[in-house]
């Protein structure tokens, strides 16, 4: 399977105190992959898919010191839209539509540093 995606936020940043805030902003998402597998009859399935997404996500910040800061997500509004298109002697193609808001369930921690800018 060969799969490759990126992904682009961009972020506010609001304040609360010099030491917390709150971050939320837009994001998109765009993956495209391939697999193929192979059965005992010498016929090859490939399935290609592509998948877009988009949505606007909340979270948390918390700065231990002056230009490093750490941050958990809260909940997330998105939409999504995939395609798969699977190549074994019919063509066969695939669309999922979805609309989500997660609420974190569980905590998934980032670290980031501080470049420039005007830092308190």
């Amino acid at each position: 399977m060969d799969q490759v995606g990126a992904s682009v936020f961009l972020r506010k940043h609001i304040m609360l105190s010099e030491q917390f805030g709150i971050r939320t902003g837009p994001f998109v998402t765009f993956t495209k992959g391939e697999s193929t597998q192979a059965y005992s009859n010498d016929a090859d399935n490939t399935v290609k898919s592509n998948s877009f997404s988009g949505g606007v996500n909340l979270g948390i910040e918390y700065f231990p010191v002056k230009r490093i800061g750490i941050a958990a997500n809260l909940a997330s509004l998105s939409y999504g839209h995939s395609r798969m298109k699977q190549q074994q002697g019919t063509r066969e193609v695939t669309k999922v539509n979805s609309f989500a808001f997660d609420v974190t369930n569980g905590l998934n921690l980032s670290v980031f540093l501080i470049f420039g800018g005007n830092s308190k």
